[in-house]
């Protein structure tokens, strides 16, 4: 499944349930769209999370075509299955002693394989 947001500043409701959410709330206007994504571990490596972000990009337009960001564990394993999608910004907090990676591309990258 993939769920998410065209635009981040219209979820600012999610702030209070979100404990991470407001850290990264000054790259909003760069990358509005965000979305969190996950696959079965059996069906993984077979396309379906590449065609699920394609679906929220062209959903989302053109909010997700000025940029799309997610928020994961800096060592997550999806870290690298963001980068092949070409989430090639990356920045790094920490909140609470809990460290968090917002990865990003911009509207110009966010066809598929860019």
């Amino acid at each position: 499944y993939l769920t998410g947001c065209a635009n981040s500043r219209d979820a600012a409701r999610l702030y209070r349930d979100i404990p991470y959410y407001d850290l990264f709330q000054d790259q909003f206007d760069r990358f509005p769209a965000h979305f969190h994504i996950n696959c079965h571990p059996g069906d993984r490596g077979r396309g379906i999370g590449a065609a699920l972000i394609d679906a929220f990009v062209e959903e989302c337009a053109p909010a997700a075509r000025t940029g799309v960001h997610i928020v994961t564990d800096p060592t997550a394993r999806n870290v690298g299955f963001y980068r092949r999608q070409g989430m090639d910004v990356t920045i790094r907090r920490v909140a609470n002693g809990r460290a968090f990676l917002f990865m990003a591309k911009s509207g110009s990258s966010l066809s598929r394989g860019a």
